[in-house]
């Protein structure tokens, strides 16, 4: 049986500090924002479940 494991996702420095600046920015869209918060999340190894509750709550807050 194939266990299916998470690939990692290592960001280089630059990328993650142009993602967090998106993610700042008062004039960037909302779909937009969420995307780049997730892949700074995945690339700092958290747990799916967490981030899954996070789309839900970010969903609710709208």
């Amino acid at each position: 049986m194939t266990i299916l494991a998470p690939k990692i996702l290592n960001l280089k420095d630059s990328d993650r500090l142009e993602l967090q600046q998106l993610i700042n920015k008062h004039n960037t869209p909302q779909q937009i924002a969420l995307r780049a918060k997730i892949i700074v999340m995945i690339s700092q190894i958290k747990p799916i479940i967490f981030i899954h509750c996070y789309m839900i709550f970010s969903q609710k807050k709208r």
